[in-house]
């Protein structure tokens, strides 16, 4: 087993030109016309036809005809391709979409470092977690870099909402060593978690 977590990037901006929207939309999977189709806006199908752009992407450098994959849901809404070998995981924000996947269940997430609310802190993050974004040098980037671990942890877990964003400090080394990434990059903040204490590489595709 390679351990190698390839990773994604689209910018979506281009998918606001209608005839490419429409080109792009005519070349993914059922699944994925039918999400589309429920969105009610613009942007969010946008974004969701971005997602599936990488995950053609993914299959390609995986050697998967993208054609003949069935993605699956487990209890708890979380994708899979079935019976192939690598796990994957999506998120966006802004005009971003990343994808990462991986042999073992990871998760990713990215922000837009928008305007943000510090009582959010007190609300969803743990106290040591609040009391280390109010005394650091960058309350702002403190405040998504902790955001994108704990959601990116979450998702690497596969319960959804089950598990409650303030019932875990992303500090404590029994989570933090499973998050092996976390930067910004121009005005996105991003975080990678795996569900294992494995060491590995990532590649920036």
């Amino acid at each position: 087993m390679s351990n190698i977590i390839n990773v994604y990037f689209l910018n979506v901006d281009f998918l606001k030109d209608k005839a490419i929207f429409k080109k792009e939309y005519n070349n993914v999977l059922p699944y994925r016309k039918n999400k589309i189709d429920a969105l009610q806006f613009e942007k969010d199908k946008i974004l969701s036809l971005g997602a599936e752009i990488l995950l053609q992407k993914a299959c390609l450098v995986n050697n998967i005809s993208y054609k003949e994959i069935e993605v699956i849901l487990n209890e708890f809404g979380k994708p899979f391709i079935k019976n192939n070998p690598f796990f994957y995981s999506v998120s966006h924000s802004g005009s971003l979409v990343m994808l990462a996947t991986a042999p073992i269940e990871l998760g990713c997430d990215i922000e837009y470092m928008h305007d943000y609310d510090i009582n959010l802190a007190k609300r969803f993050y743990t106290d040591d977690e609040y009391q280390n974004i109010i005394h650091s040098l960058n309350e702002k980037e403190e405040f998504f870099k902790t955001w994108t671990k704990k959601e990116s942890y979450v998702k690497s877990e596969g319960q959804g909402l089950k598990i409650a964003l303030n019932s875990f400090s992303s500090l404590k080394e029994t989570i933090s060593s499973k998050i092996i990434y976390s930067e910004i990059k121009d005005e996105y903040c991003l975080a990678i978690s795996i569900k294992s204490f494995e060491e590995f590489y990532i590649h920036f595709n």
